[in-house]
């Protein structure tokens, strides 16, 4: 495991209650687990800060920002509903390939939540700043997609 990663699983544990790591079969699932919850609760987060800021918004701009908050709510309940990454890890012959598919989801998850975190930090309530989060979060999760083929 590279150091960034070690960083990674050490920010992860403060922010999510019993989060284990990648070490065994049931801490990589539980840990994938762990980590999909905390992004949709950070999604869900981002959503009700919008909600509050939409009430400050003309009709035009509120269509605008309601719309692409229905694609946040789209997205969070893909990132819950997301296949667990264990199986196709644990499924390779290759301890190389083992090591490769592991970086992999390490890379993603944390891609994920340093998205979600800096969007909830700088979160600004207009229609680009929203629909430029939905990509990238799209990107996000077709990437994993692909990690687990």
């Amino acid at each position: 495991m590279s150091r960034t990663s070690s960083n990674f699983f050490k920010r992860l544990g403060l922010l999510i209650p019993g989060f284990k790591g990648y070490q065994t079969k049931e801490d990589l699932r539980e840990s994938d687990y762990q980590i999909r919850l905390y992004a949709k609760q950070i999604i869900e987060k981002l959503v009700d800060k919008i909600e509050k800021e939409k009430r400050n918004l003309n009709s035009n701009e509120f269509l605008d920002i309601d719309f692409q908050q229905k694609d946040l709510k789209i997205i969070a309940v893909k990132v819950a509903n997301q296949k667990y990454g264990y199986k196709a890890f644990f499924h390779k012959n290759s301890t190389t390939e083992n090591i490769e598919l592991l970086e992999s989801i390490i890379t993603h998850d944390e891609s994920l939540i340093e998205t979600l975190q800096e969007a909830n930090d700088t979160l600004i309530v207009s229609t680009n700043f929203i629909k430029s989060l939905n990509n990238k979060l799209e990107i996000i999760l077709d990437k994993r997609s692909e990690i687990l083929r």
